[in-house]
């Protein structure tokens, strides 16, 4: 169909195809042009028994999604290539996406690519890559949440400007953050992060930090030769 619309979303055209055997529908094909010439392509098959995805598939492109931001946030295009498959509370994903020019407030535009392999929320592996002008991050991980705590775990982290790496992770670190459900009515979070260390030619940088909020707490951080 053409001109379909709902709130906020609007297609010019609309291109089905797909068989539904109870309680099994199996998206063959939906392609997707936005009012914005954005496309989104879509396959894939749900079981409304079971309630999980099989070989399901996502690739769009464009400037879609846009309109959900904040205002002063932006981007110019974005592209995504997903592809998911089991139950819908923890769904195997594996993400590439790509946003060029993201652009927020008092920051120069950014852009952007990640890539993850995951099982709902636990990321087995995360990278990521910024760049504005000369500059740029990149960091790979892991993520793990759980009902009592949720941990991030850092592998690389580089920082880098025209003269090549400034500053880079000496060790993997680890970023954790737990709830103490027996602390009565206080509801007591604790972080914890592992001494993180950059270094560089001449510079450094370290962050440590054991919290218990709002109880008591420690952190350390220590810097020079950055300019």
């Amino acid at each position: 169909g053409t001109g379909v619309a709902t709130t906020s979303v609007t297609t010019s055209n609309l291109d089905l195809q797909g068989e539904l055997h109870w309680p099994v529908l199996d998206v063959q094909r939906a392609h997707i042009v936005m009012d914005d010439s954005s496309r989104v392509d879509i396959s894939g098959k749900y079981d409304f028994a079971q309630k999980m995805i099989h070989d399901g598939t996502v690739n769009s492109s464009g400037a879609f999604g846009g309109q959900f931001l904040p205002a002063d946030y932006s981007f110019e295009t974005a592209a995504i290539s997903a592809k998911f498959d089991g139950p819908l509370t923890s769904l195997t994903n594996s993400v590439k996406a790509q946003v060029k020019n993201f652009t927020v407030p008092h920051i120069n535009p950014v852009n952007v690519d990640v890539s993850w392999n995951a099982e709902g929320l636990n990321a087995q592996s995360v990278e990521a890559t910024l760049k504005s002008g000369s500059s740029s991050l990149m960091l790979r991980g892991s993520t793990d949440f759980g009902s009592k705590g949720n941990s991030v775990a850092l592998n690389a982290l580089e920082l880098s400007n025209s003269n090549g790496v400034a500053l880079r992770l000496e060790q993997p670190a680890q970023i954790a953050l737990e709830q103490n459900t027996n602390a009565g009515t206080n509801h007591v979070w604790s972080i914890t992060i592992d001494p993180l260390r950059l270094t560089g030619e001449g510079r450094g940088f370290s962050l440590a930090a054991n919290v218990h909020w709002p109880e008591r707490g420690a952190i350390q951080c220590e810097a020079h030769g950055l300019d």
